[in-house]
């Protein structure tokens, strides 16, 4: 009885020794050889197991549009600052549009070319013009503004003169009310900047007019929203739809919404809307 215990775990042990052996053989048959690791492959992961990447720090957040915020279209870079403030830059030269009262552009460069659309305080203030002129600034305007300069020298554009300065080209467009009486025809000028065959649409304070329904071939235009002293966005919508620009950027926007321009326009794929904080 012990002898046939004890030969049954014997028989086990063997029975597992010889099917050890028999993977063993198996293994060492000839066929695919197995793949062996690229050392290269396996030293480049090693490196790179060893690099330590730094921490993703957050942007801080600043009123002013960043720079993948501004709107760009060829070489011009069109940044809308508050308000009706916008500045251009394009192959070393700087245009401002209505500097405005609320900003210190002390740190900003030098303006080559100022221009202002009438001579509200919220378009026209000298002290700020002055922090952007440089030894030959240019400044320009209706002949509301340059009657209410007592320190600057403006010169006068006049509705539909063209000037070209370098590689710039400046179209006076009429700008004025229809409904509303606040900026009478013949007193503000909207501005069609072309630079390098990017054209740029600078609104001013305006309603819907005939003159700027005609516009064409638009790339940019900015037109004011704010509703009380210019159009609603409603109107700003219908009038963006009507000249069809490349971008459409709804400023001068006191209290209204400028998602709301988004909103109007959201079954236009031909017209991008720039939504930005301009009050």
């Amino acid at each position: 009885m012990r002898t046939r215990l004890l030969a049954i775990p014997l028989l086990i042990i063997v029975a597992g020794l010889v099917g050890v052996a028999l993977l063993f053989s198996l293994s060492s048959l000839p066929g695919d050889p197995v793949d062996e690791p690229d050392p290269d492959l396996v030293a480049e992961r090693a490196r790179a197991d060893d690099v330590i990447l730094p921490p993703v720090e957050e942007p801080d957040v600043d009123i002013q549009p960043p720079v993948e915020e501004r709107s760009r279209v060829g070489d011009p870079i069109v940044t809308p600052i508050v308000h009706a403030s916008v500045m251009i830059e394009f192959d070393g030269t700087i245009i401002h549009i209505d500097p405005h009262q609320s900003i210190d552009y002390s740190s900003y460069a030098k303006a080559n070319i100022i221009l202002i659309t009438h001579n509200h305080q919220d378009h026209f203030d000298e002290n700020k013009i002055k922090q952007l002129l440089g030894p030959s600034t240019r400044v320009f305007g209706p002949i509301g503004v340059f009657e209410a300069s007592r320190e600057i020298e403006v010169e006068v554009l006049s509705y539909g003169e063209i000037i070209t300065i370098g590689g710039l080209e400046i179209e006076v467009i009429p700008a004025y009310n229809i409904q509303r009486g606040f900026h009478p025809r013949g007193l503000n000028n909207g501005y069609l900047l072309t630079i390098d065959m990017n054209r740029i649409f600078i609104g001013g304070d305006t309603e819907c007019t005939p003159e700027l329904r005609a516009l064409e071939d638009i790339d940019i235009a900015l037109l004011p929203i704010d509703g009380q002293f210019t159009m609603s966005p409603s109107e700003a919508a219908e009038c963006f739809d009507s000249i069809r620009p490349k971008q459409a950027i709804p400023y001068h926007q006191n209290r209204s919404d400028p998602e709301e321009i988004r909103r109007l326009l959201s079954d236009s794929r031909e017209i991008e809307v720039l939504v930005l904080p301009l009050p």
